[in-house]
């Protein structure tokens, strides 16, 4: 699942498929939001993986890491199974104010992967209103090109900075579920992405940042209070209806 014991660095992870189906997991992308796009706490300090076990039928790994400035303290972990990854993001509150509407923003990086082409979002996909929606045909609210974003349905957005509305556009039609997916270059299997509680979806088509986000949400935390929010990244074959039901039930069993 990971190129060795122990990665001291950001949360990051590497996972592997097969030899074409390369990704690295960044979880979080560094910092939590807090309400807000450019209000945030940073990850201070190196984080671990390490290797929980290992069989000839899955692995997993797992960190806990508590912020070298004493504001939050993170756990994550991740489980391979036949056809991807069970995940958990646990984030405790250690600083003594209320912490609003927490999003972590996590980062699935295609850049290594030649089976699926994130810098073509016409390949990457949401479901709104019961319809499956390609990226690359969707109206949106300010941003560059290739920077997307979708909200999930039911969610209120944090506020968005003048900055932010300028790099990052907001999708018109909101995703009904908070997953999302990328299909590989020969249509055969759909790449998905989704947690328990999303608050948004996030794509960028830059060659050297091809990337996918399904951002999980944690709420208001307040003072010493923590909240687990668990997820999956799942290849699957036979369509994007059938990714979206392997996707829907990985997370129903956790």
């Amino acid at each position: 699942m990971a190129t060795s014991d122990a990665i001291w660095r950001q949360p990051v992870l590497h996972l592997m498929q097969d030899p074409r189906s390369a990704f690295a997991l960044w979880m979080p992308e560094g910092f939590l939001l807090l309400g807000n796009t450019d209000v945030h706490v940073s990850v201070k300090g190196a984080v671990c993986w390490r290797r929980e076990a290992q069989d000839e039928q899955s692995s997993a790994w797992r960190y806990e890491h508590r912020n070298a400035d004493g504001q939050m303290t993170l756990l994550g972990e991740v489980r391979g199974v036949e056809r991807g990854w069970l995940m958990s993001l646990t984030v405790r509150n250690e600083s003594e104010r209320v912490w609003p509407a927490v999003v972590a923003p996590v980062c699935l990086s295609l850049c290594a992967t030649t089976a699926f082409d994130g810098k073509d979002h016409a390949g990457v996909w949401y479901r709104s209103d019961g319809q499956f929606k390609s990226l690359a045909e969707q109206h949106y609210e300010g941003g560059l090109p290739g920077h997307c974003m979708v909200l999930v349905r039911g969610r209120s957005h944090i506020e968005r900075t003048a900055r932010h509305r300028a790099k990052w556009g907001f999708a018109f039609d909101e995703s009904d579920d908070g997953i999302i997916a990328a299909t590989s270059s020969d249509g055969s299997q759909a790449l998905t992405m989704g947690w328990q509680q999303v608050h948004q979806l996030q794509a960028n088509a830059c060659p050297h940042l091809a990337c996918i986000h399904a951002n999980p949400f944690f709420g208001d935390l307040a003072p010493g209070q923590a909240v687990t929010v668990r997820g999956s990244v799942l290849v699957s074959s036979g369509g994007l209806a059938r990714a979206w039901e392997a996707c829907l039930a990985s997370l129903a069993t956790e």
